[in-house]
């Protein structure tokens, strides 16, 4: 059975951040939600599940309504938070905003992480001054100041991020790269004559898909 941290990293890998990008995103995943998700994409606050489509990020108004989870103990205090981020609503709508978010904005698999990397790069600058993605190659060194500055946005995720990347990061490196797309079939074409003897030859770039006729 395939965990919910291989799903993430499958559309990582799938994706265009760099390594150091994918394992902060994997970080902040398994401290926020972890393998204990069935489905990390829709994994509500309290390990319940979103059942509508993905298409924007779930509200009052969608199919079924999504107003948010009560937080036990705490009476009349209510949660927004969903996916592999526990993103919270007022939150999508600012992070989707961004330079570089997906347009349009969706809160479908590809667009969750890439919305977890540049909100958290935004929040790391906004608090720092510094780019995350320069202070995550920068090596250990640096690595303590990640939890310092997100630690409020992600108090599973940042907290104790130094001592989990590393593990991450090695994850990311010793992932198999996606197979590359497969190429054009060529197909050798000959003209023949009516006799038999071939007048002409060449080859045909048939565009995939093939499909053949059957059901």
């Amino acid at each position: 059975m395939t965990t919910a941290t291989q799903q993430v990293l499958a559309v990582l890998q799938a994706g265009s951040l760099p390594p150091e990008a994918q394992a902060f995103v994997l970080t902040i995943f398994a401290g926020e939600v972890g393998d204990k998700a069935t489905d990390p994409w829709t994994c509500e606050f309290g390990y319940t599940y979103y059942t509508g489509s993905l298409a924007t990020f779930p509200n009052a108004s969608s199919s079924p309504p999504w107003t948010g989870k009560l937080i036990p103990g705490k009476p009349g205090w209510i949660s927004t938070a969903l996916g592999i981020g526990q993103i919270l609503y007022p939150t999508w709508e600012i992070w989707s905003k961004l330079p570089g978010a997906p347009s349009p904005a969706t809160f479908e698999p590809p667009s969750q992480c890439a919305l977890v990397w540049l909100g958290g790069a935004d929040q790391y600058h906004k608090v720092t001054g510094r780019s995350l993605l320069a202070d995550l190659q920068a090596g250990t060194s640096m690595w303590g100041n990640v939890q310092t500055a997100l630690l409020p946005t992600w108090p599973g995720g940042a907290a104790k991020f130094s001592a989990h990347y590393p593990s991450y990061l090695a994850m990311v490196k010793a992932a198999p790269a996606p197979p590359p797309a497969p190429a054009e079939p060529i197909i050798f074409a000959y003209l023949v004559t009516q006799a038999g003897s071939i007048i002409n030859e060449g080859t045909i770039s048939i565009p995939l898909p093939i499909t053949g006729s059957g059901a």
